[in-house]
């Protein structure tokens, strides 16, 4: 049984310096933080429709970058607040000749200042 507010495939982040990345993640995508374990080493964050977990890795250990891909309404302005909160581009916001159903998009990327790919992708 799914957890209730969680999709079927929930990304699990493992880094650290977690408790900044929720800042970030709240800073770029008006992310609301929905958990956050006493210890501080585990958190749940809710991106528009989507969960994400969010862990401490601990002394010792090495953090694991992810790779995300999101649907988001304004690319323009997501890509601005994410580069303003630390991110660093790795696509300046373009048109692609892909997209749903063959449809051009607009896209773009970033990558977090915990290491983790974010793309974008949105409507022309």
């Amino acid at each position: 049984m799914i957890r209730a507010g969680f999709q079927s495939v929930v990304p699990y982040l493992g880094i650290r310096g977690a408790a900044g990345l929720v800042e970030f993640l709240i800073s770029t995508f008006g992310a609301q933080e929905t958990y956050r374990a006493p210890t501080s080493t585990h958190f749940e964050v809710k991106i528009g429709d989507s969960m994400v977990m969010i862990g401490e890795v601990g002394e010792g250990s090495q953090s694991k970058a992810g790779q995300l891909f999101m649907y988001i309404e304004d690319g323009f302005t997501t890509y601005a607040r994410a580069i303003q909160a630390g991110a660093t581009s790795v696509m300046e916001p373009c048109d692609r000749p892909w997209g749903d159903g063959g449809k051009p998009m607009n896209a773009a990327g970033f990558r977090d200042p915990s290491g983790n790919l974010w793309f974008l992708a949105w409507p022309k």
